[in-house]
């Protein structure tokens, strides 16, 4: 299986520009949106059933810090989501999430007739939902605030050390006072950093950053094939970072998760309790897998969620998932889809 080819980095080319489309999206007339979902609500909906009395369709959930408390359900509504998942712009953002949400429904209305994988906007729908749960993710966030503070400690570096006659200048042409002394030119430094870390603090650096990943990431995946497989036993679970890369070794069902998108074999997304979709391969095809391979799925989303996993009322899915809690349980990774 060929890894995905990344193509080259859309977007800004450079500080200007950025600054000039944060100025765009702060005058953007969208009203906010606190309740960001995660991992969308049509999605969820698939793993509900009906509740007792009145209380509608729910989805069964553990919370990943405490396994061994009793597990719960709730609506839609109530799951999955992050309050000021992005703070800066958030309403125009909800706007591109819903272009792909809308037609969810549709796409998985099909997902077990192998001639829809090959229509285009099912097939298109499919990888964009993927491409949406990828990017719109708390793990895109950790490593996206990881990445700026390596970015914010590399710029005071280079301000106090290569840079460092900039500085100084900078300092004189602002303040009248060279700064003479390390303490001085570390406080200088900072402040110079001010501008960078407000757009940072404000979330408007991450809206632009996702709303950029989002785009690159449907790139990547839009010339793959889409695959489906169904849990031939047991079901699936999906964690709160659903979306997740695989990449293989030269040994069999060998390999790591959770690799960037662009050196990735395979990206796949749970969108049911019998089904995943599995984007890469040669062809499309929907694939029946045996129990192993659904746990060995079950397990890598249990390790990549940051807080919450989300299964089907009624499964016995809550044992499973306190037992790889407990002892870190790890199969091999499939094949998926498997090599021809």
């Amino acid at each position: 299986m060929d890894q995905f080819p990344a193509p080259p980095a859309p977007g800004r080319s450079d500080a200007q520009e950025l600054l000039a489309h944060i100025r765009e999206l702060e005058a953007e007339p969208n009203k906010p949106v606190s309740r960001q979902h995660v991992v969308s609500q049509v999605l969820l909906r698939r793993f509900a059933a009906p509740g007792r009395g009145s209380t509608g369709n729910l989805v069964s959930w553990l919370d990943l810090h405490h396994p061994e408390r009793h597990c719960k359900d709730k609506g839609t509504k109530a799951l999955g989501f992050e309050r000021d998942f992005v703070a800066f712009a958030s309403g125009s953002l909800e706007e591109l999430w819903n272009a792909t949400e809308q037609r969810m429904g549709e796409a998985f209305a099909v997902l077990d007739d192998p001639a829809a994988l090959g229509d285009r906007e099912v097939a298109g729908t499919l990888r964009d939902t993927v491409a949406l749960h990828f990017i719109r993710s708390l793990r895109f966030r950790e490593v996206h605030d990881k990445a700026w503070k390596e970015t914010y400690d590399a710029g005071l570096r280079r301000l106090l050390g290569e840079d460092r006659s900039r500085l100084d200048a900078a300092a004189v042409a602002e303040c009248g006072i060279y700064p003479g002394t390390q303490a001085a030119a570390e406080y200088f430094a900072r402040r110079f950093m001010e501008t960078s870390q407000h757009l940072v603090d404000s979330g408007a650096v991450l809206r632009t950053a996702i709303e950029e990943r989002f785009h690159r990431a449907r790139e990547i995946l839009a010339p793959h094939s889409v695959n489906v497989l169904v849990a031939a036993e047991g079901e699936f679970l999906i964690g709160d970072s659903p979306a997740i890369t695989f990449a293989y070794t030269n040994v069999p069902t060998q390999g790591v998760f959770g690799v960037p998108l662009g050196n990735a074999h395979t990206a796949v997304l749970p969108v049911g309790p019998q089904h995943l979709i599995a984007i890469g391969g040669p062809t499309s095809e929907v694939r029946r897998i045996p129990r192993d391979e659904v746990d060995a799925l079950n397990t890598v989303q249990i390790q990549a969620a940051v807080r919450h996993v989300y299964f089907r009322p009624g499964s016995s899915l809550p044992r499973f998932v306190r037992t790889v809690c407990a002892f870190g349980k790890r199969q091999p990774l499939p094949r998926i889809p498997s090599r021809r």
